[in-house]
């Protein structure tokens, strides 16, 4: 004959228990996932701030570096590469306007000559600044011979999102000894053909919420922000650049 042996199940606090054992588990995992998630937005966020400011300052830099260079046939000519169309704004971001010839056009196409002995180099004007109640970092640039009326060829376009402060100072060599006399904002020059350094700083804002709840003051060159609200995470970059067509 056949023997059964009898199976005893489990009991109800045993499942209970049992169930109480995997929910915890559960929760920390879920917490876990959800920190993970957390910190990798938080950093996905910085570094596309970082890479924004970073774009932008680049840009601009190598703008400024290009500034007030004159090609032959106007080799003889003294072109001011600060144009005092450039403006200070204050806490509705500075203007910096530049200009020096190129053989390039705002789009970055070489220009091409239209006849034999003709010069592929013509002027391009350039300005930078903030976009009214947005945080919009645009530019604006025109091209076209020297002679003639330049023709706008990118009117006020947006360079980088989330920029909400631009601030420019100016480094002016009075003395034309090869080194900033003093540091003022646009139109405050004594001569605009004497500024030999440009100060440039953004404050650079992310879509990432901040983890502070006190509001803070940001320093912008010679810019006080005024408290603001820690509603998203905000990093000040700047950097300074020297005219490379600059003569003392």
């Amino acid at each position: 004959m056949t023997s059964f042996k009898a199976h005893r199940g489990y009991n109800l606090t045993e499942l209970m228990i049992g169930l109480l054992l995997g929910g915890a588990v559960l929760v920390g995992l879920v917490q876990i996932f959800a920190s993970s998630r957390q910190s990798y937005e938080v950093q996905t966020g910085q570094y596309s701030m970082q890479q924004s400011g970073q774009f932008a300052l680049q840009f601009l830099s190598r703008e400024i570096r290009q500034a007030g260079y004159v090609d032959s046939p106007w080799e003889s000519e003294n072109l001011a590469a600060v144009m005092d169309t450039s403006e200070d704004n204050g806490s509705a971001g500075d203007k910096l306007a530049l200009q020096y010839y190129s053989d390039r056009n705002c789009f970055g196409t070489k220009n091409t000559p239209t006849a034999k002995d003709s010069t592929p180099f013509q002027l391009k004007r350039l300005s930078f600044g903030l976009r009214e109640n947005r945080q919009q970092l645009t530019w604006w640039c025109a091209y076209g011979p020297p002679e003639q009326e330049t023709v706008v060829q990118i009117n006020n376009q947006v360079l980088v999102d989330g920029i909400e402060s631009f601030q420019v100072l100016y480094g002016e060599d009075s003395d034309r000894d090869g080194n900033p006399d003093q540091w003022v904002n646009a139109g405050d020059w004594g001569n605009p053909d004497n500024v030999a350094v440009i100060t440039l700083a953004l404050l650079v804002s992310g879509e990432t919420v901040a983890a502070s709840e006190a509001d803070q003051n940001y320093s912008v060159l010679d810019y006080e922000t005024g408290p603001i609200s820690s509603n998203s995470k905000r990093e000040l970059m700047q950097t300074s650049v020297a005219l490379r067509n600059y003569l003392p």
